[in-house]
């Protein structure tokens, strides 16, 4: 979850949304290692973010908030629509979906970090309309070892080059039905 911090500066970002928390990861270690960092984690299941809220609290962390929504409902209201440094997720769609998620909450020359498996090519190839309908440039892929060989990781990070259309995102499941693709 912390290999992000070995792929970019943390400390120039100010705040993160973690689309697709779950558990928590990686939001609750991100909010441990920077805590000027401003995070907040979002799933749609609330009993998911409610065992979030008790880790938390449990720990005491004073930089992160939860909110239960879906990632399309979430990021048309104003205080979300492309207001966060970065957003990221983890094991949540495929990239042409994943990407139609976290976009809208990134601001101009933001970051969209997407945790991915290590073959990504084919994925990249069929992202490459998302990428370009929601103003994201490719900047760099990170490849990582897991330990006790558990596989191989990927970090995709993705700039936002300037404010997409107000046609995204687009309804509650479409982004998954319908993903932007070649």
């Amino acid at each position: 979850a912390l290999f992000i911090i070995k792929c970019f500066d943390i400390n120039a970002v100010k705040n993160c949304i973690d689309i697709g928390s779950g558990g928590g990861i990686p939001a609750i270690p991100l909010a441990i290692y920077a805590p000027q960092l401003k995070i907040t984690a979002c799933d749609s299941v609330g009993k998911k973010m409610k065992a979030v809220e008790s880790i938390i609290q449990d720990i005491g962390l004073k930089n992160i908030c939860t909110k239960v929504s879906r990632a399309e409902e979430l990021a048309k209201e104003k205080e979300y629509f492309e207001q966060f440094d970065t957003a990221c997720a983890r094991a949540v769609a495929s990239l042409p979906t994943l990407l139609e998620y976290l976009s809208p909450f990134v601001r101009v020359n933001g970051t969209v970090i997407v945790y991915k498996g290590k073959d990504v090519q084919e994925e990249l190839q069929k992202s490459k309309k998302a990428q370009e309908s929601l103003s994201l440039q490719l900047d760099s892929i990170h490849q990582f070892e897991l330990p006790e060989d558990a596989g191989s990781r990927s970090i995709l990070l993705f700039k936002k080059i300037q404010n997409i259309s107000n046609v995204y995102p687009r309804k509650v499941g479409m982004a998954k039905l319908k993903p932007i693709q070649i």
